[in-house]
């Protein structure tokens, strides 16, 4: 498979319709109560039902969704979320995105 044909990850798709990394984590940037490194950065968009920061894009006909916090580790990192992981917390606010608390675990390891 050529590298072309590989299938961009839904928050690869979304950064990609906001125009990027830049202006991903200019928007993002945006979005978040700020603070220092080490504080939380509170989601001010959209929550799940669950209370998980949300982002979406129109693309064509069709909507993309995606949940703040793994887009913001995608920005922070440069790379998708490898599978048969998850984006992890290290605070208890479920609506952070700062990328200093985010890491990705194996799916069912803490």
């Amino acid at each position: 498979m050529r590298s072309c044909d590989v299938k961009k990850t839904k928050e690869e798709r979304l950064i990609e319709l906001m125009g990027g990394r830049e202006r991903a984590a200019q928007w993002l940037a945006a979005r978040h109560g700020g603070g220092g490194r080490n504080d939380c950065w509170r989601w001010l968009g959209g929550l799940s039902l669950s209370g998980y920061g949300k982002v979406h894009r129109k693309d064509g006909d069709a909507k993309i969704e995606g949940y703040a916090p793994r887009v913001a580790w995608v920005v922070a990192n440069g790379r998708p979320v490898p599978p048969g992981t998850r984006v992890y917390r290290s605070c208890e606010w479920k609506d952070c995105v700062n990328p200093a608390h985010l890491d990705v675990r194996q799916v069912g390891r803490l």
